[in-house]
């Protein structure tokens, strides 16, 4: 069993005799991936990626882990290793990297795919990244790092065998057991059967679908019923996805051949991804996709039009095509969108609003949990038990997902006769032994907000706290102007939000607010009236009487005096 001995928080304790594993993202959590390996006083990264935000972050676009313990310690970093292209394990890079200062190593896909990330940061000069071929092995003293092919997806995901002088582990990123994963390379099953025999010290893998039974429909078993509903509709059809998921462009394509359709493309991250996928050799025998504004005037009964935006991104080709403002594609009634994606949890009322614009215009709305319309890049509960029967872990280490997911895959791992497990926190400092898996400390975890071109600690940022604030009480933004003597010139400006549901509420609310901040500077005293300071707090006070009074709310207030000589 574990063994979790107590810890001081935010002190590093490694153990110098072993192995150590620290997440600072992904474990309890969808997104923010960032996992550390630490031996003979060197770390290695795994990864780096973005998280989701949901209405706990009102106005914020992005988060991303805290990398505060490696920017303490980035001289010991030998290097950053993504597994895999998509964002919630490479997007965070480009924002984090000036902390980091490591090189960093992709294969070439994933590589091409984050520089366009660090273009737009302006450090694609600055960064050493290192394309790394497939299947092969680099040499980080004191880590030595085998990519293993893997099927997700998105092309060129692989696990990664990481070979250190106090033991062995593999790390899984995101996988299944696809063998016909329609585009790039299947699981390399072979490989992965060896390494019963290399002593595997833990497998730290992904936990998504471990808490769902049995095994999920390949790839290749997408195409025929995606091309059945293509010819049962008679309208458009929009279908919606990840922008990475070069797998899914194939499935796309090959069933729209069969319905006879053309198969477009809409949406700037999606064409880029399928630019550098063709680039790499990938979808070589399928017809290049018609762009947006060729499809918008062919048959609509005739096409298929990929759009970005499945988690219901605001902005997006979906957002967009949803709310009419697409400039080339106008959907109708009769036309059909399918979500060929799963909700990543805090989405879900983003989709959902989507999902309301499009149905209120008449256009059949199409989810995974209704027809079989996506298939997944995680492993379900048999193919992650298929896994450790296979490589036989010592331990196992459960990352990437909620508590749930965690623990489904540790239950897992203990019907498969593993004699160690553990479910991490982020910060969690876990030396991985033969005797068993230890707790040793913590180190410093949590989240980081990219706000405007800002990165901020979630926990420190004034301008979020205001946004939450704005969000459950409103804001007022006053404008009084007064005479040198105090008195007002006119009445005030109102600018209100958050806290009137009509415009005549509206009116009704500034009505009262100008007679209370009247009566309010006519009773002070003339001392009071003449001192600015003074009487943006007597104007200040007077309003927030009246919003206690209406509402019982404390809206965020900002008082703009003017006074005139």
């Amino acid at each position: 069993m574990t063994q979790i001995l107590p810890i001081q928080d935010n002190v590093p304790a490694f153990d110098p005799d072993a192995l150590s594993f620290v997440p600072l993202g992904g474990s309890g959590e969808f997104g923010c991936n960032l996992n550390v390996y630490h031996c003979n006083g060197k770390y290695l990264i795994v990864d780096c990626g973005l998280g989701f935000p949901d209405e706990r972050f009102p106005g914020i676009d992005i988060l991303l882990p805290d990398p505060s313990f490696l920017a303490q310690n980035n001289k010991d970093i030998v290097g950053l290793v993504l597994t895999h292209a998509h964002d919630d394990h490479k997007a965070a890079i480009a924002p984090l990297w000036p902390l980091l200062t490591c090189p960093i190593y992709a294969t070439p896909f994933v590589a091409d795919l984050l520089r366009f990330q660090l273009n737009e940061w302006a450090l694609a000069k600055r960064v050493p990244l290192h394309e790394v071929p497939l299947g092969s092995t680099i040499d980080l003293d004191p880590f030595k790092i085998e990519f293993i092919n893997t099927a997700h997806s998105v092309v060129e995901s692989s696990m990664l065998f990481i070979q250190t002088p106090h033991g062995n582990v593999l790390h899984t990123g995101d996988w299944r057991m696809d063998d016909k994963p329609m585009e790039g390379k299947a699981t390399d099953i072979a490989r992965l059967a060896k390494l019963k025999n290399e002593k595997v010290l833990a497998l730290i893998g992904d936990s998504t679908n471990a808490n769902i039974n049995d095994r999920h429909p390949s790839e290749s078993e997408l195409t025929q019923p995606l091309a059945e509903m293509f010819k049962s509709t008679s309208g458009r059809v929009i279908i919606t996805t990840f922008a990475h998921s070069v797998p899914r462009m194939r499935s796309v394509a090959e069933a729209a051949i069969l319905a006879k359709r053309t198969v477009g493309m809409t949406g700037r991250s999606m064409l880029k991804v399928h630019d550098v996928a063709r680039k790499h050799n990938y979808l070589q025998d399928i017809v290049p996709f018609s762009s947006d504004k060729e499809i918008a005037g062919m048959p609509r009964h005739k096409v298929v039009l990929f759009a970005t935006g499945s988690q219901g991104e605001a902005g997006s080709a979906m957002d967009r095509l949803a709310n009419s403002n697409h400039t080339t594609i106008t959907l109708e009634a009769g036309d059909t969108v399918i979500f060929s994606a799963r909700e990543i949890p805090g989405n879900e009322k983003a989709i959902q609003r989507i999902r309301n614009a499009l149905m209120h215009r008449g256009v059949k709305v199409i989810m995974p949990e209704n027809k079989f319309v996506h298939a997944s890049g995680h492993a379900y509960a048999d193919e992650v038990l298929e896994l450790y029967k296979m490589v036989q872990p010592n331990a196992v280490i459960a990352v990437h997902g909620g508590e749930e997911n965690q623990q489904a895959c540790i239950d897992l791992a203990i019907d498969a006769g593993i004699k160690h497990s553990f479910v991490p926190s982020n910060g969690d400092i876990i030396a991985i032994k033969p005797e068993g898996l230890v707790k040793t400390g913590q180190v410093q975890a949590g989240l980081m907000a990219v706000d405007g071109t800002r990165v901020v600690p979630v926990r420190d940022s004034l301008s979020i706290k205001e946004r939450h604030r704005v969000s459950a009480e409103g804001n007022i933004v006053v404008t009084v102007v007064t005479d040198e003597e105090g008195y007002l010139l006119h009445d005030p400006v109102f600018s209100i939000a958050g806290l009137t549901s009509d415009e005549d509420d509206s009116i009704d609310l500034e009505t009262m607010l100008t007679v209370d901040i009247d009566q309010a500077v006519n009773r002070s005293e003339p001392a009071d009236r003449s001192d600015p300071d003074v009487l943006r707090e007597v104007i200040r006070l007077a309003i927030r009487r009246r919003i206690k009074t209406e509402f019982g709310k404390r809206p965020l207030l900002n008082v703009h005096l003017i006074q005139l000589a």
